[in-house]
């Protein structure tokens, strides 16, 4: 039931580097025994568009070892008024923001993709995602990487000096790829997974600066090789995988694993297009790809087999705390629906998995894209969208058809739509026990979107605006307080497709007297969704503790 599969190593050099320290995480501020608070807001703008918000989405999220916290998004090809989105849907670009005060403000940084002059297209727009190093460089900022992928392949940005200056190269790699994912580790390596199109492996890329490798400064390293990952038990099918994680906490025994999450069949039965829903012969796995010598092997671990042979769009996340333990979690329900959001955690590297625990529960009897973040031994936090409508989050017949409202002709429970549009929020909770328990759950973020949301990615159109909220978005932990930041995507008002904006959401957290060490600064990242409306920083005061 186990692969591994060798590794070629792909290398480039952008700039020097100085050896840094190991990391230190500083301790963490431990939430205070009051209810949960939450602000939200959009993002900025680029400047100069003349938009009143920003029109991207899929965003990602990442907090370098200083505490910064840095957002990246797609410049969404199908933006209704962005300048800079292409009539060909492609060459986009990706805006990036960052947070010095915690996440309570972001200000927009760059795109690093943008070609020379104003407002032109730049290589990239589709599927970004952002990591950062958590050891300092010899300029004392963070290495912050940003991938996106355009229509020829996929394109990785890297800046040195606090997101000041940005080196673009491509990602040779495969040819036709899908989805690139990034996740960093030390002060200066960086790994690329992306989904190739044919024949519908993982694959993973790992890129060093000096003083990492032993190249020159500035060397010409040839980056067109790429190490193959099958990241299926059973080898040429399609598969579905999640951000990639690192294990970057010094106080773990698995310091430096790599952990790519999947979805995938174990028979030779898919016939799969890129980015569109595909069913097993039997029902779909739960696996986690585990790399314990930097990436140069992978072996595929068997966590969980679901209860359905549909195969959904980059339906798992991943998180490791500072002990080590790694978690994964995953979507799945009844009649090849997605339903409901599990999670399952390993204490021995990925080997073996507990049992699967449900993480939404009522009000939120529908979840989908469950992300997590880890801190201390045992914390775990999640979010997801989530709906008190209990039925597959694209089953018409349950949530309805997007922002529409029937009098007639609806509600037969068959065939008919909903005739009331499922109500989608931003859902939270906590865990303190690996995730057998949930505390705090709540909706922190108001209506995101309403009626279907499809999870199946180009299969999806079946009802109009049915995909406005994408594929993924991110969670953090802000390593000074210990509160929760999100980025994610909001279609609201009026749930159309081109107006789909980025927005985030900040754990405001009430000072403490006491300040245990909760371990590393960032140790998960998941997938994104947004904020409704444009009140800045708002703040929403919740039920405690609700299970």
């Amino acid at each position: 039931m186990k692969q591994t599969v060798p590794k070629r190593w792909s290398l480039f050099a952008v700039a020097a580097m100085a050896l840094t320290a190991a990391l230190v995480a500083a301790p963490r501020a431990a939430r205070a025994d009051t209810p949960p608070v939450f602000g939200t807001a959009m993002l900025p703008p680029a400047p100069g568009l003349g938009l009143p918000h920003n029109e991207d989405g899929e965003p990602g999220i990442a907090i370098d070892g200083g505490g910064t916290i840095w957002i990246a998004s797609d410049i969404a090809p199908y933006a209704a008024d962005d300048p800079r989105a292409t009539a060909t849907g492609v060459l986009s670009g990706s805006d990036v923001w960052k947070s010095t005060d915690g996440g309570k403000t972001y200000q927009w940084v760059a795109d690093p993709f943008a070609q020379l002059m104003t407002n032109q297209a730049g290589a990239g727009g589709e599927d970004t995602d952002i990591a950062a190093n958590p050891v300092a460089n010899s300029n004392g900022c963070y290495d912050i990487w940003v991938a996106s992928l355009w229509i020829g392949s996929t394109s990785l940005a890297v800046s040195q000096d606090c997101g000041v200056t940005w080196t673009v190269v491509p990602v040779n790699g495969e040819p036709g790829q899908d989805r690139p994912w990034v996740a960093a580790d030390g002060a200066c390596t960086v790994y690329l997974s992306y989904h190739g199109l044919a024949p519908y492996n993982t694959f993973v890329d790992t890129f060093s600066l000096p003083p990492c490798t032993q190249e020159a400064d500035a060397s010409a390293v040839d980056p067109t090789e790429t190490s193959l990952f099958i990241g299926n038990i059973a080898p040429n099918l399609s598969n579905r995988f999640g951000k990639l994680v690192v294990d970057t906490s010094p106080t773990s025994t698995h310091q430096h694993n790599v952990y790519e999450p999947m979805q995938g069949c174990i028979a030779d039965s898919v016939t799969s297009n890129p980015e569109s829903s595909a069913s097993c012969s039997n029902n779909a796995s739960i696996l986690m790809g585990v790399s314990t010598n930097g990436g140069v092997t992978f072996t595929d671990s068997l966590v969980h087999l679901t209860n359905a042979s549909t195969l959904y769009i980059w339906p798992t996340t991943a998180a490791v705390d500072s002990a080590g333990t790694v978690y994964i979690a995953w979507m799945e329900g009844d009649n090849g629906y997605a339903q409901r959001a599990y999670i399952s955690h390993s204490t021995d590297g990925g080997q073996s998995w507990s049992t699967p625990v449900q993480i939404n529960q009522p009000p939120s009897v529908s979840a989908a894209y469950p992300t997590l973040a880890a801190t201390g031994t045992g914390q775990v936090e999640a979010a997801w969208y989530g709906t008190s409508q209990n039925g597959g989050t694209d089953d018409v017949t349950v949530m309805g058809e997007p922002h529409t409202t029937f009098t007639t002709g609806c509600g037969d429970g068959t065939s008919q739509p909903a005739c009331t549009p499922a109500d989608w929020q931003v859902w939270w909770a906590t865990s303190t026990d690996f995730g057998e328990t949930w505390n705090n759950q709540e909706a922190i973020v108001g209506t995101v979107h309403t009626g279907v949301l499809c999870v199946e990615g180009g299969g999806c159109g079946a009802y109009t605006d049915d995909r406005t909220m994408l594929d993924d978005f991110g969670l953090a932990i802000e390593p000074n307080t210990g509160g929760a930041v999100l980025t994610f995507n909001n279609d609201q008002p009026g749930g159309t497709a081109g107006k789909t904006h980025t927005d985030y959401a900040t754990e405001v957290v009430p000072p403490s007297t006491s300040t245990p060490d909760l371990g590393h600064p960032l140790l998960g990242i998941g997938i994104a969704a947004l904020v409704g409306g444009a009140v800045i920083f708002a703040r929403r005061r919740l039920r405690p503790d609700v299970t």
